[in-house]
């Protein structure tokens, strides 16, 4: 059974959305703010440029964007989580760290504190309050399961002899992948640019070893709640195994 300990968080990315004019980049990206933000988090790189596009379309606008590249955070309490990337975008904050959600709690705290007393002539914060949180985290995980048993048993067969017409590779495994979407109110299945983020994609972690049964799973959710859908999958899909063995035994 997949447990806690099965579990491993490679990836935790969150976006703030903001309304127009409430996130501030001409004052995001000033010198002495970039400054403080390349310290405390200890980037290797500060640039105003055009962040990439992680949850949809960026807008426009100049500046394009702040891009905070390859810092840290001590945190939790005697470790360090690596930070991919901070993202300023016209309306969008969006913050990637390589670890669980709690560690972007963290940094966005910081953040809020850095920028808390840097405002506009006129009195206006560089960063309001967000109106929209969108999660994305990725992990990996043990399921002992059978590959044969995920897959209906007519439609493997049709699989094997389209991936293998001269039946040469009979002693190779099928290995299914799962993506699942939302489409549009309007019924439209459209996906927009950084899309991925708002699907859900579950599959054997490329770079592993068939037999080892690792499993990539990918979600928009935050860490925690991820884990116990993560949990559920996996009483789901050995549930199968122990039918068929139960049925042997009979």
């Amino acid at each position: 059974m997949t447990t806690g300990e099965d579990i491993q968080m490679f990836t935790a990315r969150r976006a703030y959305e903001f309304r127009q004019d409430e996130l501030r980049l001409t004052l995001i990206t000033l010198e002495q703010v970039r400054g403080v933000l390349k310290r405390v988090f200890n980037f290797e790189v500060v640039a105003i440029g055009n962040p990439l596009p992680t949850f949809g379309v960026v807008a426009n606008s100049i500046p394009p964007g702040l891009a905070c590249d390859f810092g840290s955070i001590p945190f939790p309490e005697g470790r360090i989580t690596p930070i991919r990337f901070v993202h300023f975008e016209p309306q969008r904050l969006v913050i990637d760290v390589a670890g669980s959600s709690d560690s972007i709690d963290e940094v966005y705290k910081l953040i809020r504190e850095i920028l808390r007393e840097v405002r506009s002539p006129d009195g206006v914060p560089a960063l309001g309050e967000p109106i929209k949180i969108r999660d994305f985290t990725a992990l990996t995980m043990r399921i002992p399961i059978d590959l044969d048993t995920v897959l209906n048993p007519k439609l493997a067969d049709i699989a094997r002899r389209i991936l293998d017409p001269q039946e040469q590779a009979r002693s190779s495994t099928l290995i299914p992948q799962l993506r699942i979407s939302l489409s549009q109110p309007d019924g439209m299945f459209a996906p927009e640019v950084g899309s991925e983020n708002a699907s859900y994609q579950f599959e054997l972690r490329i770079g592993t070893n068939v037999e080892d049964r690792v499993f990539l799973s990918a979600a928009p959710l935050d860490s925690e709640t991820h884990k116990k859908y993560v949990r559920e999958i996996a009483v789901s899909l050995l549930s199968p195994r122990k039918d068929i063995k139960r049925r042997k035994a009979e």
